[in-house]
């Protein structure tokens, strides 16, 4: 068997380099292949990432400017390198941490929908602090996309007072000092219209790309067709704002599109000017959406205690009514039975007056006998309670306080009472609680929750019940579509 040194996992990559023992291929781009890698001296693994063989040499002097600037980097959202060298050929390597994980790509691309907007402000809030730490060591990633963002499904982070995947920016391999102008530029979907026009980027044209992800993340595609030749999609870029976010994503917060829409504003000077202003405003765009959700929560809470409240009335009610009807039975089960005994004393009595004895026939004392004393049966009286005003009351109730209410507030033509009042809110809360399971929905649920409650609060007439109705059916019709989608 030949030595290890000698056996290749590629034909232009040795299978040990500087101690790693090169066990797999994890990912191929077009400019270098990533290998999983083990030290077996420490028991430790590491990625190794090698340029492809008979690259230029200005690619190649990219590569070692991208090790040069991790080695500059420290931040949980920035992929760790560990070594550098070169191999035999000349050709520079770089070893980096191993993270157990997918791409962002892969991530998207497995989604039947696009992403909750909570979701996707969570990874752009990490994307952020990512960039924050690049910019302030003067670096420009300037290929910033979907491909290039590492989701480590295996160490977490916390995102306001949540734990998500941690998310990692990689592959700085067209990255950057400021001010400083290369000729390869980034991936066209993702590029800031300065960079297409070769100008020199600064961290601004990182933003635009994480605004592009943003817009992927929410609405499930760019915001150019794919479909386009590469001309025209750099001409749109520069002369177009892009298609708004609610015309592809309907029912996204407003507040959530602005903040995309300033990050891919075509002017750079429109923009957020640093990453430390996005993480701020994404961090409070996603406290709003939370305090919402809780908000809607609450409300639903306590329209769930009206609805406890009134169905315990109505029990209460349904309990008086059963009462009283036992003790109307039993009194008349008693008057019946003393109506046969009276009934059967009565008949007694006449039966023995209609026997008489023969004249001639001395009547013997000893031969009469006195008639026995009848014995009433004894009746077990009823479990009598006394019953207080408020039952006697109830008794008085008309029958139809035993009919189930309707689970529906009635339509045009109804008659405004409490009883109305909280079926309609129980409705409400209802199709509130559905709709606060749909992040498109929880903006504009929570305004249309506030709304019907007030209408149903000021309900004067029928005309006006008939107005809420209209509305409640207009909110279960558009729940039933955002559940359908």
């Amino acid at each position: 068997m030949p030595p290890a040194e000698s056996v290749v996992i590629a034909p232009d990559v040795p299978a040990v380099i500087d101690g790693y023992v090169v066990e797999r291929e994890l990912g191929r781009g077009g400019m270098a292949t990533v290998y999983e890698v083990s030290l077996p001296e420490l028991n430790a693994r590491a990625a190794l990432k090698v340029p492809h063989a008979g690259l230029e040499e200005s690619w190649l002097e990219q590569f070692r400017c991208e090790a040069e600037l991790l080695f500059n980097l420290s931040n949980q959202h920035i992929v760790k390198p560990r070594a550098y060298g070169r191999l035999a050929d000349g050709r520079p390597y770089l070893v980096m941490e191993l993270h157990r994980g997918t791409t962002l790509r892969s991530l998207l691309d497995a989604r039947a929908v696009p992403m909750p907007v909570t979701e996707a402000l969570r990874y752009a809030i990490q994307l952020a602090r990512g960039l924050r730490a690049a910019h302030a060591a003067g670096i420009v990633h300037r290929d910033l996309k979907p491909e290039n963002i590492f989701v480590d499904t295996e160490e977490k982070t916390t995102v306001s007072a949540q734990e998500v995947s941690t998310l990692r920016l990689a592959d700085f391999g067209l990255a950057s000092r400021v001010g400083r102008k290369f000729t390869h530029a980034g991936s066209a979907d993702y590029l800031a219209p300065e960079q297409a026009a070769q100008q020199p980027p600064d961290g601004r044209a990182d933003l635009y790309s994480l605004g592009v992800v943003l817009y992927e993340m929410i609405s499930g595609r760019t915001p150019w067709a794919r479909e386009i030749g590469l001309l025209e999609l750099l001409k749109l870029q520069a002369t177009t704002d892009a298609p708004r976010l609610e015309s592809v994503a309907p029912g996204v917060p407003a507040e959530v599109a602005e903040v995309v829409h300033k990050l891919l504003a075509r002017n750079p000077a429109q923009r957020y000017q640093t990453a430390d202003a996005v993480r701020d405003v994404l961090e409070t765009r996603l406290k709003q959406l939370e305090n919402r959700v809780e908000r809607t929560q609450v409300n639903f809470d306590l329209n769930a205690a009206q609805r406890r409240h009134a169905t315990t009335d109505l029990t209460i009610a349904k309990v008086q009514v059963a009462v009283g009807s036992r003790r109307r039975w039993a009194g008349l089960a008693l008057v019946l039975v003393l109506v046969l005994v009276a009934v059967g004393v009565v008949l007694g009595l006449g039966w023995r007056a209609t026997v008489s004895q023969p004249a001639d026939l001395p009547i013997k004392p000893e031969l009469v006998k006195t008639p026995a004393a009848v014995v009433e049966p004894e009746v077990a009286a009823p479990a009598v309670v006394e019953a207080r005003p408020e039952e006697l009351e109830s008794l008085r109730r008309p029958a139809v306080a035993t009919v189930k209410p309707s689970t529906k507030p009635p339509t045009a033509g109804c008659q405004v009472d409490e009883r109305w009042r909280k079926h309609a809110l129980a409705d409400l809360d209802e199709l509130t609680q559905r709709a606060s399971k749909r992040d498109a929905l929880i903006s504009w649920a929570t305004d249309e929750n506030e709304a019907i409650s007030q209408a149903i609060a000021s309900l004067a007439s029928g005309a006006d019940c008939a107005s809420v109705d209209q509305r409640l059916k207009k909110f279960d019709a558009r729940v039933n579509q955002q559940e359908r989608n």
